[in-house]
């Protein structure tokens, strides 16, 4: 539908092809701002770069494929869901209801999102409701339940009555990666009800709301699947010809061909700080959220309705220029900069109370984008279909997990210009900020104190970067030293040479255990963990200029896979330029400037279409008005007519 539009403002050709999803990738980078709330000013920014220069996403956002259109509704889907539940906006499930319905009318990869969220979102609902208390006990035994009969179909082979090659036990190992994340989530997610309130709110009380939100999603629905009605059975069709065709012969015939690992190499290539990231935000958030149950023991959770306040995300106005709306316009950053919210999905630690301190709850958001990454490495290593575009289906969570631990990270570096010792608010005398009111901007107000009295504070910050490098550098050339195949006396010179820059790997290592005793070792592993981050950032820029923009149709890139080779557009126009002069005499008024009248005989290959030209010289000959499909025998063996 979109590059039909494009088609009909611009005309056919592989700009305008492309244009829908270069439009959809750019939209992906400035959607990214909408989830300030969850990542923050900087982690907002910091996504949007991400997204932006992500060589999977960049790739593949230059197709002419669905890909680039899908995980941008992915992320409203995402943003709409989340910010309604945490706003109460009608707009946002406007957002939710839209997104939904362009993503089915897009591609099958739907039924895989919606799976993997309809999972993790029911588990929430359930642990919201009067069954909450019993959520270990449900979860429990369901993967029990599944990984029995995992178990028993593997072994015995049971199939499913629907598609070729599909057992049952499959369909419950999948069921039960999405429940085990799901239940390890609960451990760490505040139990507060949100999501409950929130829509029994809306259809008590609000439910021309859902009768409008439901009106854009079948709407969409039917415009796409029935082709602006012209094709009335399209809205039967499109409720299971699409999972027909997954669980049927796609899956079957494997189309790829690539093993289980594939996914894992291609983001290890490509997508190296997204799994960093991801491996290292599931560890923090779930070993915590293990230990919360022994904390909250005793407690009953006391269910809360939905909070009628919005939070306040509007941009800051010219016309603030007191010294109080300049206060106010402080504290508002320092709101949307923090990762917990008052607003249910994820709260404020409160005061310990009589029956003892309330648990640091994970947020809710952070911990869905890391059950979403994961599960869809999952499925999608499962799926038959392997094909190098599916990858941006897990990059697109992995930075935006990416873009949350490293603001976090960046929020326990407190200012390098503050002086040892003195408040933010006495270094900067011109400042008109109170010390109730200066929080410092992005940064938790709990971080700077013990800092500022450790000593010395700026420069000790600024040498931990050069002091990693120097480390890793000495590391990696005492490696190469020692592991050297050489022998006699150039070998015994490498195993000496070696030990030169060992010594200088062990005074990095002393000097970074001497530094973190004046900056702690939270600012030290902090600003340690974003060094490595941008070195992983480098290495990304780096390969997405590769693949990119230097040879991004040459099969030498694991994202490269069916694309056409460059030979092609050159072959295409030696044809063109032989038809223009093989025409000469024959212009007429449908072909006026010669070239496009000649017959051109084009292999159609046999009845499985392996070896068809069909792909892409239809559209590289388009413009051709005598295009003659034959078959490989008729080639092979050609009539006279043809000769």
């Amino acid at each position: 539908m979109f590059t039909a539009l494009a088609y009909f403002l611009f005309g056919d050709g592989d700009a305008q092809a492309r244009l829908p999803m270069a439009l959809a990738g750019i939209g992906l980078v400035a959607s990214a701002w909408m989830l300030r709330p969850y990542l923050g000013r900087r982690g907002a920014l910091i996504a949007a770069v991400l997204l932006g220069f992500s060589p999977s996403l960049l790739y593949f956002t230059r197709f002419a494929r669905h890909d680039g259109l899908m995980v941008l509704w992915e992320l409203w889907m995402v943003i709409g869901i989340f910010r309604y539940i945490d706003t109460g906006k009608p707009g946002y499930l406007y957002l939710l209801a839209a997104s939904i319905a362009l993503a089915i009318g897009t591609h099958e990869l739907y039924y895989i999102v919606f799976f993997i969220f309809g999972l993790l979102m029911l588990v929430r609902i359930i642990a919201e409701t009067t069954w909450g208390k019993y959520i270990n006990m449900v979860l429990g035994g369901l993967v029990g339940i599944c990984a029995a009969i995992g178990i028993l179909t593997m072994v015995f082979y049971v199939p499913l009555p629907v598609g070729e090659g599909l057992y049952l036990g499959e369909k419950v190992f999948l069921t039960m990666v999405v429940l085990l994340f799901a239940w390890a989530s609960s451990f760490a997610w505040d139990p507060t009800p949100v999501v409950v309130p929130r829509f029994v709110h809306l259809w008590r009380n609000e439910r021309t709301t859902l009768w409008i939100a439901l009106s854009i999603l079948v709407g969409l629905y039917l415009v796409m699947y029935t082709t602006f009605f012209a094709y009335p059975r399209g809205a039967i069709d499109g409720l299971y010809a699409g999972l027909a065709y997954w669980l049927g012969s796609q899956q079957e015939f494997a189309r790829g061909d690539q093993p289980w690992y594939y996914y894992f190499l291609l983001l290890g290539v490509y997508e190296p700080l997204g799994i960093l990231a991801a491996v290292g935000a599931a560890i923090y958030l779930y070993t915590r959220g293990f230990s919360l149950p022994w904390l909250r023991f005793g407690r009953k959770a006391e269910p809360q309705p939905a909070p009628e306040t919005t939070l306040d995300v509007t941009a800051d106005t010219d016309e603030e220029t007191t010294t109080d709306t300049r206060r106010t316009r402080r504290k508002r950053r320092h709101t949307e900069d923090s990762d917990e919210h008052t607003n249910g999905l994820e709260m404020e630690p409160e005061p310990a109370t009589a029956s003892g301190p309330r648990p640091n709850y994970m947020p809710l958001f952070i911990l869905i984008m890391v059950a979403w990454y994961f599960c869809a490495i999952v499925i999608f290593s499962w799926a038959g279909e392997k094909m190098p575009w599916l990858v941006i289906h897990m990059a697109l969570p992995g930075n935006l997990i990416a873009a949350w631990v490293l603001g976090r990270l960046l929020r326990l570096i407190p200012p390098l210009g503050v002086r040892p010792g003195v408040s933010p608010i006495e270094n900067n005398p011109a400042s008109d900020a109170t010390p109730e009111t200066s929080k410092l901007d992005d940064a938790p107000p709990e971080e700077f104190p013990s800092t500022q009295r450790e000593g010395g504070f700026s420069w000790r910050v600024l040498m931990v970067p050069p002091l990693l490098l120097l480390l890793l550098i000495a590391l990696g050339v005492a490696l190469s030293r020692f592991y050297s195949d050489a022998g006699g006396q150039e070998g015994q010179s490498n195993l000496l040479q070696g030990f030169v820059p060992l010594l200088v790997f062990g005074g990095c290592v002393y000097a970074l255990l001497t530094l973190s005793q004046y900056i702690t070792w939270r600012v030290t592993l902090a600003v340690s963990a974003l060094t490595l981050s941008l070195l992983f950032g480098a290495y990304m820029l780096r390969s997405t200029w590769i693949a990119v923009y230097q040879q991004p149709d040459v099969a030498v890139e694991l994202l490269v896979y069916t694309q056409t080779s460059p030979d092609v557009p050159r072959y295409v126009d030696y044809v063109r330029e032989l038809a223009v002069n093989q025409t000469r005499n024959y212009r007429s008024a449908d072909d006026v400037t010669g070239g496009l009248t000649m017959p051109i005989i084009l292999s159609s290959s046999d009845s499985s279409g392996e070896g068809s030209l069909a792909w892409p010289m239809q559209w590289y000959l388009r413009d051709f008005q005598r295009l003659n499909w034959k078959g490989g025998d008729e080639i092979r063996s050609p009539s006279p007519t043809y000769l």
